[in-house]
């Protein structure tokens, strides 16, 4: 897979997708792979974030292992608002 292109530290970022997860590790293994593959093919600097609940399952292993290039932000899990 390519890299996604990252911007430089002062550069504002083009695209920035953000993906909610709780308990998603197989739905991160699932839909991750197609998101990067996309962010790779934008001509503008890009970055994939995985907003993560509290999962108490192993979604921070899953990422820490298959996808590095993907930043994590870890967040309290306040409910579900639909």
């Amino acid at each position: 897979m390519s890299e996604i292109r990252q911007p430089a530290a002062a550069q504002e970022l083009d695209v920035h997708v953000l993906v909610l997860n709780y308990n998603g590790s197989r739905l991160l293994r699932e839909c991750l792979p197609s998101v990067l593959q996309a962010a790779t093919w934008l001509r503008r600097t890009a970055r994939v974030t995985v907003i993560d609940n509290e999962s108490p399952d192993d979604s921070l292993a899953v990422l820490a292992a298959e996808f590095p290039q993907v930043h994590v932000d870890r967040r309290p899990n306040r409910g579900l608002c639909s």
